[in-house]
């Protein structure tokens, strides 16, 4: 399938329906927040994430965290990173990695968190990001040692802290 090229009638309210194929891609699925804008004669609809409008607030937060690596992504692209993770801005995340997380894992090898980029870290939290029930992304922690009961508290910390201010 192309990713453009398909046409679509709007009907007299104004809707129309996103193909299938288009859905399942980006996983939108009934519910979905999608952000409208125009740029210029186009219409772009982007998937919504709380998280791109909290971007500097929750680095303000994490910039206390300088000794360790860390990532946030929602359910389809990593948002922000600091270090070796950095270069992961706007990928698009492995969703096998995060399918299994309940709240919090504490994962002791290298995971792969894009489809091409293998964490070189030995040691990896990793921490839902939810508000009311409502899933809006992961924020992952990860050091070549092994974290103490002390830092795991403070990381669990900061990603209740973050998801309160959602």
């Amino acid at each position: 399938m192309k990713d453009s090229g398909i046409a679509r009638r709007v009907d007299q309210l104004g809707r129309i329906v996103l193909p299938m194929e288009i859905r399942k891609k980006l996983k939108i699925v009934e519910g979905t927040l999608l952000d409208l804008s125009l740029d210029g004669n186009v219409i772009k609809l982007e998937k919504y994430s709380p998280l791109l409008n909290f971007k500097e607030y929750a680095e303000d937060i994490l910039k206390e965290c300088e000794n360790c690596t860390y990532l946030i992504c929602d359910d389809n692209k990593v948002i922000f990173a600091n270090k070796s993770f950095k270069s992961l801005i706007d990928n698009q995340i492995n969703d096998s990695s995060f399918k299994l997380l309940d709240d919090f894992a504490k994962i002791n090898y290298p995971f792969k968190i894009t489809e091409d980029f293998e964490s070189s870290l030995n040691f990896h939290l990793i921490f839902t990001i939810k508000k009311d029930g409502d899933l809006f992304g992961y924020l992952v922690f990860g050091f070549n040692d092994e974290p103490s009961e002390q830092v795991i508290g403070a990381c669990k910390f900061i990603c209740k802290y973050i998801s309160s201010k959602l």
